[in-house]
């Protein structure tokens, strides 16, 4: 199967009153898939005092070397946030894209199931809704139904089934968000234009999703035995075998546990229960 690497997006925020001529802003378009030059975000200017913002996506080597001579003029500046893309392709027959596609998110349902994020308890399968209805009318090239998403506060992981922006192929689609320029610094090792010249994305991409991924599989009978408050005694019978199991599917039923991160996040929400409710017993003791 055909991988691809390559920079999804990229925003890059300034302090300097620069101005790129359109001709530059012309030649910089060339090598991307888009370009925006505009005013800093309210955030961004409250904040940082930065100025403008440059929106990249889809960038190649010949950008950011063309980039890379008016950046005295953007001096100083951050990468406050990146995308690093990762595409996989597989061959489609004519009037199988929709059938193909299906096969696409049948794997990242799958792999979501087995996936971890480490150090994070936040991941969600989203199904298309009316929260994403409109954004995939708008953009045709995302034709599939299902989103697979890991989450931090400033390092995130999302897979989806889409049409590639670089060729136009049906993909198995992934990327590693990450926000802000301390963090992009220590995942990537990016604080300027010339660094991303030829930067090796492939060796970047799979390295973080090495350290920070983790495929775990749920172990119904330890769980089963710890609802049961039985995890001291040996299983002897299939009827306690059943019963353990059963208790496990019932849990992760209610409880909409699809994936060992999701039974992590239960747990974390079970362990704050208990402390809010230790406390308010603390509380109520308490003489003043």
């Amino acid at each position: 199967m055909e991988k691809l690497f390559y920079w999804d997006k990229i925003r890059i925020n300034s302090k300097s009153h620069f101005y790129l001529s359109e001709s530059t802003q012309s030649e910089l378009k060339n090598h991307c898939i888009s370009f925006k030059l505009s005013e800093a975000s309210q955030k961004a200017k409250l904040n940082g005092g930065f100025t403008y913002r440059l929106e990249i996506c889809g960038a190649d080597k010949k950008f950011f070397e063309a980039l890379l001579r008016y950046e005295g003029y953007l001096r100083p500046y951050f990468i406050s946030y990146v995308e690093l893309a990762k595409e996989i392709f597989s061959p489609v027959k004519t009037g199988e894209l929709y059938r193909a596609c299906s096969s696409i998110e049948s794997s990242i349902k799958k792999d979501y199931a087995l996936l971890n994020k480490k150090w994070s308890s936040g991941s969600k399968l989203y199904e298309v809704g009316q929260h994403t209805k409109a954004r995939r009318i708008q953009d045709k090239t995302l034709i599939g139904g299902t989103t697979a998403y890991f989450y931090g506060k400033k390092f995130k992981h999302t897979r989806y089934a889409r049409l590639s922006k670089i060729n136009g192929q049906l993909c198995d689609h992934s990327e590693h968000r990450i926000l802000g320029a301390g963090e992009i610094k220590k995942k990537l090792g990016l604080q300027s234009i010339s660094d991303f010249i030829d930067y090796d994305l492939e060796t970047a991409y799979e390295s973080l999703y090495a350290r920070y991924f983790e495929q775990v599989k749920i172990d119904d009978i330890k769980l089963g035995k710890w609802l049961d408050a039985s995890s001291s005694w040996k299983i002897n019978t299939d009827a306690d075998l059943r019963r353990v199991k059963s208790k496990a599917a019932f849990f992760k039923r209610i409880e909409r546990i699809r994936s060992f991160s999701d039974l992590k996040k239960v747990f974390l929400k079970m362990q704050n229960d208990i402390k809010k409710s230790l406390s308010e017993k603390y509380r109520s003791l308490s003489v003043w």
